[in-house]
């Protein structure tokens, strides 16, 4: 009896203290100001307050290198160092920038302890530029380039980029042409590049690997960016926590054990926006909220989906040899119709040689019989959703779930609607949203529709759409049985 007491007592304080260990209390700022290596993070938002206007409402980011911890002000070359005094952090500027409003969107990051900012929007155009901070003369210069590849960051989160310092690479996998200053045939100003790229930071650079798997293009909007881990870059796809490995061309997904374990804890609080890697701990968290958890990952917790990132561009000699081989094949195939026509056409020329009563004769051996074919009637279809109708559902779902509206913008790039006029953009949009409304309704054996719209609030003339909550179990269930 008291071996069982003193093992049960035990395990309750093995308990306690991996609870307390879990539930410890750190804040993210300190964290990163006492972290000794340069740190990719993956944070934006507006929560450090700054008197100089129109900053303070310009979108923050972090820079973390061996000199110290550093505050971006995404849009301008503005650049803050965070210092720890007695009354808590402080910032100090520490460029003398004059020009702003034309890197909107860039992406900020370190190299070789220096701090970069690559491409962004701004001056009418989205711009492909490389710019590194110069401490002593407290400014920006231009770090020339093989060419210009315009690179935009989302608000959204929803890019596919993925930044290695070790191996001096970052990887796009596609890219957003926008140039106001030159006329346009149609009413859409962006187009898309869905050339995978990296940039080698070695020699500066760009190389293509690449054109990007029809698996990811139009599921770009459903991606949202997470971390830069050492294996590639890790995302939220829906329900689906997904590592995009560029380097080696595939995609992997959690093993379903870890994912079942990690998820909720990763996941857990809406407002969490700060990820960052180092080796192989994510740290996650939310500094406005002052707390900030971590979570061991491994490469042995993904596994390969079978998916291709992009397809590999054939080399000039490849190109050359299939080019051959396919030829010679053309001609072979070629040569045999050639061959089976003159047979034929010598078989009907002999058949007609024939005598007619060799033929009536021929006829009359093969007496017409009359045969009865039984047409089985097909069995009513079931109702299937098409790709496109499982694209649009699974985004409005996740919004509904994030609590907020879909937009027209947001189906439009679903949809690959992008490059088209207006009137055929709500037509296709229209029949689509009426399609899938239909088919609940079939599915269901209801009059209520699945998809619902409603006038925006800020806009009245713009409609925004979102499914009741009454539906959400039967959504869940329809989209919990598609795989990746």
């Amino acid at each position: 009896m008291t071996k069982k007491w003193m093992c049960c007592c035990l395990a309750v304080l093995c308990w306690v203290a991996a609870f307390a260990q879990a539930d410890k209390h750190v804040l993210p700022v300190e964290a990163l100001l006492h972290t000794a290596q340069p740190v990719t993070i993956n944070w934006r938002d507006n929560v450090f307050s700054i008197a100089d206007t129109p900053y303070n409402r310009f979108p923050q980011e972090l820079l973390k290198t061996k000199d110290g911890l550093f505050l971006f002000i995404n849009g301008s070359g503005r650049l803050y160092q965070l210092l720890e005094r007695d009354t808590g952090i402080q910032l100090q500027r520490i460029d003398s920038t004059f020009y702003s409003g034309y890197n909107l969107g860039s992406f900020a990051f370190v190299y070789h302890d220096s701090m970069y900012s690559l491409g962004g929007y701004g001056i009418w155009r989205i711009n492909g530029q490389l710019r590194v901070y110069i401490p002593q003369a407290h400014s920006w210069d231009i770090v020339p380039l093989n060419e210009e590849i315009p690179v935009l960051m989302p608000e959204n989160y929803n890019s596919l980029l993925w930044y290695n310092e070790e191996d001096a690479k970052l990887y796009i996998g596609y890219s957003m042409v926008r140039n106001q200053a030159v006329k346009h045939s149609t009413l859409n100003e962006a187009s898309f590049d869905y050339t995978v790229r990296y940039l080698d930071l070695n020699t500066k650079d760009w190389h293509n690997a690449g054109m990007l798997n029809n698996y990811f293009k139009d599921k770009i909007s459903l991606i949202r960016n997470i971390a830069f881990t050492p294996w590639g870059q890790l995302v939220n796809f829906g329900d689906k926590l997904l590592l995009i490995d560029y380097a080696n061309n595939r995609l992997l997904h959690l093993q379903q054990a870890t994912e079942n374990r990690i998820r909720p804890v990763l996941l857990q609080h809406p407002t969490t926006n700060l990820y960052y890697c180092i080796d192989s701990t994510l740290y996650f968290g939310n500094i406005a909220e002052n707390r900030l958890h971590s979570l061991q990952l491994h490469r042995r917790d993904f596994a390969d989906a079978g998916i291709a990132v992009y397809t590999v561009p054939l080399s000039p000699v490849v190109f050359f040899t299939e080019w051959i081989g396919s030829t010679m094949v053309i001609l072979l195939l070629l040569f045999f119709v050639w061959k089976k026509r003159k047979q034929r056409f010598r078989k009907t020329k002999l058949s007609t040689e024939k005598p007619a009563a060799i033929q009536a004769t021929v006829m009359a051996a093969e007496p017409l019989t009359e045969h009865t074919a039984t047409a089985t009637p097909a069995a009513a279809p079931a109702v299937l959703f098409s790709e496109k109708e499982l694209l649009v559902i699974q985004l409005i779902f996740n919004n509904y779930r994030n609590g907020v509206p879909t937009t027209i913008e947001e189906l439009n790039t679903v949809l690959g609607l992008s490059k088209i006029n207006y009137a055929a953009q709500k037509n296709y949009r229209s029949n689509v949203l009426k399609s899938i409304n239909a088919k609940y309704s079939l599915w269901q054996n209801t009059g209520d529709k699945l998809i619902e719209s409603k006038k925006a609030e800020t806009d009245k003339r713009i409609f925004t759409y979102s499914i009741a909550p009454e539906k959400e179990a039967v959504i869940a269930g329809l989209l919990g049985s598609i795989a990746i």
